[in-house]
């Protein structure tokens, strides 16, 4: 899995590439996001778009990244090809009530202007 760390305003976009998985995937976004979040951040976006595969621990780990956001005071949405693997993995666990959800970058960015 290649990631990138993106500033867009006071935004900070993570993008993910590949397969996120139990042990390595899910433990380095968790890194990854808890690293972005020291740095000050309160908004997040994960960029999915490129993900391929994703399993239980994947979604687990964005729902602690979440619960991480929120208790300070910030958020975290995601940006998802409808009908990939990650989205149907988010509405089957019906998460797609808890997760603000975006199909371009543009409009992620933007709702947090809203």
């Amino acid at each position: 899995m290649a990631d990138e760390l993106r500033m867009i305003g006071d935004v900070r976009l993570l993008e993910f590439r590949g397969k996120i998985v139990r042990d390595a995937g899910d433990r380095d976004m968790r890194e990854r996001f808890c690293a972005a979040q020291a740095g000050g951040g309160a908004k997040f976006v994960f960029d999915l778009r490129e993900v391929s595969f994703v399993d239980s621990a994947a979604i687990g780990e964005m729902v602690a990244c979440l619960k991480r956001a929120r208790n300070k005071e910030g958020n975290l949405k995601l940006i998802l090809v409808r009908g990939g693997r990650p989205d149907e993995l988010i509405k089957l666990a019906a998460l797609d009530r808890v997760f603000e959800i975006y199909t371009d970058e543009q409009r992620a960015i933007e709702s947090f202007s809203d």
